[in-house]
């Protein structure tokens, strides 16, 4: 779909729902701030107080932003997440976030929390108009919550930092959101609730003309960014339409792992790289995982000695983990039995995702400065991830129900 198509939009669907896309102006190309003033009009008049959020490593690129909105009469207080200004955002006409992804999530939260429209200017091929922000908690948790999406994006190839992996984390976000939507699904058959079929084929269609568009370019080729940025926008445009928003288990073996690593005190990967790996790995532990309990005798989930493990990898004090810890899902059986009738479509729907996945994994690692060695070699820490994801997560995914039929136990450490 071309993003014209979206932005704005009401759109009437044949799963009986309104899906409103509520971003309504999205602006692609190098230069493309130079038009800057002209987009905040439609949040803010001239000569109002407006709100930069940046990240400090990407002042420059802030500065740029800042210059463009000085220019044209707005008067712009720089801000930082870590230096909000609680005495002058009484004032703020409308905020604007500059920065990566998680700057990106930032500012959403930031303009929800002050009821003010928000313009983003992301320095990532990530689609950012997604309704989902990655947050940390007070207690140590990371989670995704629903907030509300940019009224405005405006995607500078420009402003990007050319880092090495920018392409391949890209990349590598918007097809695992492929895998979030075969989740969805999959979640609805054995849950029994009415889901939207057409969003799906929809992010399916995009993330298969992505992978089929770059498959024979390198992170040479010009045109790959632009690409990936276009996919990557469309599909978060797409998610805006769906309530409760799509979220898979790879996101939630993904926020695991950067769990892990804020308590190791290192460096986590980047969340298109992980999400990407977790999805490829996923698929197959789904084809096979879940129709696992109809063939033989699995023991039910030690929660015990999952909060133990949680405190001990995590960090996070087993009274702490025990509110996350899900109750067991209702109607075990009639999931199970449910699994079975829609056996052909889960499978075919997961085969094709495979299918996907294969093509797209070459293009990954080719995007990538190392041809995908760093983060293609075994890790540790994966399977821990994918067997706590369902403990450090709010929302319901197959995980959950691989973990109460006890597949997921055999990957504890």
């Amino acid at each position: 779909m071309k993003i014209n198509e979206l932005v704005g939009q009401t759109l009437e669907c044949p799963c009986g729902k309104i899906h409103e896309v509520r971003t309504v102006m999205v602006r692609e190309g190098k230069g493309a701030i130079s038009s800057l003033a002209r987009d905040m009009c439609r949040l803010a008049p001239e000569g109002a107080q407006v709100a930069l959020v940046y990240e400090p490593r990407c002042l420059k690129e802030a500065r740029a932003v800042e210059k463009e909105l000085f220019t044209a009469g707005y008067l712009v207080t720089m801000l930082t997440p870590s230096r909000p200004s609680e005495s002058e955002e009484k004032y703020f006409s409308a905020v604007v976030g500059v920065g990566e992804k998680s700057l990106c999530d930032y500012a959403k939260l930031f303009a929800q929390s002050l009821q003010k429209k928000l313009l983003l200017v992301p320095l990532t091929l990530n689609g950012c108009a997604s309704p989902l922000a990655t947050v940390c908690e007070k207690d140590g948790y990371v989670v995704q919550k629903l907030c509300n999406s940019p009224h405005s994006v405006v995607v500078d190839y420009g402003l990007i930092p050319p880092k090495f992996n920018t392409l391949a984390c890209g990349f590598g976000w918007a097809v695992s959101r492929l895998f979030s939507a075969v989740d969805y699904i999959i979640v609805g058959w054995l849950m029994g609730e009415r889901t939207c079929r057409e969003t799906y084929r929809k992010i399916k269609r995009e993330v298969a003309m992505l992978v089929e568009k770059v498959s024979g370019l390198d992170r040479r080729d010009k045109s790959v960014a632009q690409a990936i940025a276009s996919a990557g926008t469309v599909i978060s445009l797409l998610e805006q339409g769906v309530e409760g928003g799509i979220y898979g288990g790879e996101v939630a073996a993904t926020l695991c792992a950067e769990m892990l690593a804020s308590h190791e005190s290192r460096r986590a990967q980047s969340y298109g790289e992980s999400a990407f790996l977790y999805a490829t790995a996923l698929v197959d532990l789904y084809a096979e995982g879940l129709f696992l309990s109809q063939k033989a005798f699995l023991p039910p989930p030690d929660n015990n000695r999952r909060a133990d493990l949680i405190a001990e990898y995590l960090g996070i004090a087993s009274a702490v983990s025990d509110k996350y810890q899900k109750k067991p899902l209702d109607n075990l059986a009639l999931m199970k039995y449910r699994a079975k009738i829609y056996r052909e479509e889960i499978l075919s729907e997961l085969a094709d995702a495979k299918k996907i996945f294969s093509m797209a994994k070459k293009t990954f690692f080719r995007l990538y400065g190392d041809d995908g060695f760093s983060v293609d070699r075994e890790r540790e820490e994966g399977a821990l991830c994918v067997a706590l994801a369902p403990d450090v997560s709010e929302q319901v995914t197959c995980l959950d129900y691989l973990k109460a039929c006890g597949v997921l136990d055999g990957f504890l450490f």
